[in-house]
């Protein structure tokens, strides 16, 4: 077997030098997610609530028409993200019940580095609105129009948002309660 190198127990041979898999020439960056729930945020407004019954409990947070309520949570930058990665928020809800409609939201982000940021400065305010769609009670939805998070993050740092439910403004048509289930947070890795 001079020359080759045997892979595993088996009988699978390879070249010598064969090509290293982590060399840039097969690199290749793949999307991540990251999932806040009732466990992580704490509400603003909004009104801490348990969905359902046992076993199939899920702690939620209610979101009323007509008010701006919501949620605000942290989580740290990980350390597999690439350089210049945005951070994109895609809320999960649920209806109060049947009907067709958008949800306008707002999301205000702000990236924190331990050791020199001061953390009484204002983040960044964005309101966008939802994909408008026929959303049925107590079905799980995501909403496909996210938001990506203000600002240039590191490594390591530290996401401080704060997320509501714009359910006063004109263009939140829902016209009903609905229920936060959890925010998931898509960004790019290093693979």
């Amino acid at each position: 077997m001079a020359g080759k190198v045997k892979l595993f127990s088996g009988s699978a041979e390879t070249p010598p030098f064969a090509a290293d898999p982590h060399t840039h020439t097969t690199h290749s960056d793949t999307t991540k997610s990251l999932y806040i729930d009732a466990d992580v945020w704490r509400v603003d407004s909004a009104t801490d609530a348990v969905f359902s019954t046992s076993p199939k409990k899920s702690a939620i947070a209610q979101m009323a028409d007509g008010a701006s309520q919501g949620v605000f949570f942290k989580f740290r930058t990980p350390a597999d993200m690439t350089t210049g990665s945005t951070f994109t928020v895609y809320p999960q809800f649920t209806a109060a019940s049947t009907v067709t409609g958008a949800i306008r939201w707002q999301l205000n982000s702000r990236f924190l580095t331990p050791n020199s940021s001061d953390i009484t400065l204002n983040g960044t305010t964005t309101a966008w609105t939802g994909t408008s769609a026929l959303r049925t009670q107590d079905v799980l939805y995501e909403d496909a129009t996210g938001q990506a998070l203000s600002g240039s993050p590191t490594a390591g740092d530290i996401a401080r948002c704060s997320l509501l439910r714009l359910g006063g403004d004109a263009l939140d048509t829902m016209g009903i309660q609905i229920n936060l289930y959890g925010i998931r947070i898509e960004y790019t890795a290093n693979h």
